[in-house]
């Protein structure tokens, strides 16, 4: 049985990465995905919220297809915020990488 830890990434972070890695998703999706791609089990009274939040600053859209079920990507701006998440990742383990190399 998993317990929930403080996670290695932001809850933003993995939400995003993850609409951005499974492209169209939904939140059913989403948050199997996080317990399985980042061992990290997310409610849905966590993930829903962040995903309204994430729609309101326009870095998620929604697309209705089913009765209960809304589709999920990330709009342009959505991209460029997760590549400058992405770039600050990179750094941090760049700046780890050169520590242990010395």
């Amino acid at each position: 049985m998993r317990y929930n830890r403080k996670p290695l990434f932001s809850q933003e972070f993995m939400i995003l990465e993850t609409i951005f890695h499974y492209e169209r998703t939904y939140g059913y999706e989403i948050s199997k995905r996080i317990s399985t791609d980042y061992d990290y089990i997310m409610s849905p009274g966590t993930l829903h919220p962040l995903i309204d939040q994430f729609t309101e600053k326009g870095w998620i859209s929604k697309e209705p297809l089913y009765k209960k079920r809304i589709y999920l990507s990330l709009t342009p701006n959505g991209i460029l915020h997760i590549e400058e998440l992405f770039s600050k990742v990179f750094r941090i383990l760049n700046r780890i990488q050169k520590r242990c190399n010395d």
